[in-house]
């Protein structure tokens, strides 16, 4: 064989090397990972409750666990499914705002003290008909209460006193809001409540999981404190 021969031979087998780690390389991704595709969940069908664990093709998941009245948890993120480990981490959940309120405080001499109301959604939309429950050292209850006009507007007038006071912020439909102000200053409070049905997102966490199990419409997990959870694909 001559030299030009030799030098061909050697270029074909070096390429059929390359080709076979190629293949081996490939083979051996497809094998140790694996893209999950549709929602799974924990429960019986037909359950008040639901636990969901949505995947696609692309790596990501969204996780959803709740009631009738909406979610409790959720979060989103990327996922890595092999034989032997499902990684899932919630860095994509997108964060929610959280009902809350904004004063504006201001004193004089005087003995009666201005609580002025303007009541939103988490929007900045006016609730109308809002309930504002206090607590009152003074009433001779307790509690007391007065409701929001239809732009959500109201104002208290109320006398001076030591103690802090307690409200309790509700609408249909919205959390409920508590907080306290010092009686003896007056405020203006704009307040903003969020709907029910918004649970508590989950950021900034990884879960490893055993993998005990994987079939085509179910796949069996075990976590650290080694409860096993068998996850059904959900048809439809």
């Amino acid at each position: 064989m001559n030299k030009e021969a030799t030098t061909i031979q050697k270029a074909q087998n070096a390429t059929k090397i390359i080709l076979f780690l190629f293949y081996l390389f490939t083979t051996n991704n497809a094998i140790s990972q694996e893209k999950l595709n549709g929602s799974y969940s924990c429960l019986a069908p037909l359950q008040e409750h639901y636990n969901i664990f949505s995947f696609n093709e692309k790596g990501q998941f969204e996780y959803h666990i709740g009631a009738s009245l909406g979610d409790d948890y959720y979060g989103k993120g990327e996922y890595k499914f092999t034989d032997n480990q499902l990684i899932l981490n919630y860095n994509k959940t997108e964060l929610i705002q959280t009902s809350h309120h904004v004063s504006k405080i201001w004193t004089n001499n005087t003995e009666i003290i201005d609580i002025h109301f303007n009541i939103f959604d988490i929007e900045g939309n006016p609730l109308p008909y809002t309930n504002i429950i206090y607590r009152d050292s003074l009433s001779k209850n307790g509690y007391n209460g007065v409701m929001a006009n239809e732009k959500g507007i109201t104002l208290l007038n109320l006398k001076k006193d030591r103690n802090n006071l307690q409200f309790e912020i509700s609408n249909l439909g919205f959390n409920n809001y508590k907080f306290s102000i010092d009686k003896n200053y007056n405020y203006k409070v704009s307040i903003y409540l969020q709907k029910d049905g918004f649970g508590l997102p989950i950021l900034n966490q990884i879960d490893t999981l055993e993998v005990v199990k994987k079939k085509t419409k179910y796949f069996t997990v075990k976590d650290k404190d080694g409860k096993i959870t068998t996850w059904r694909k959900i048809e439809g």
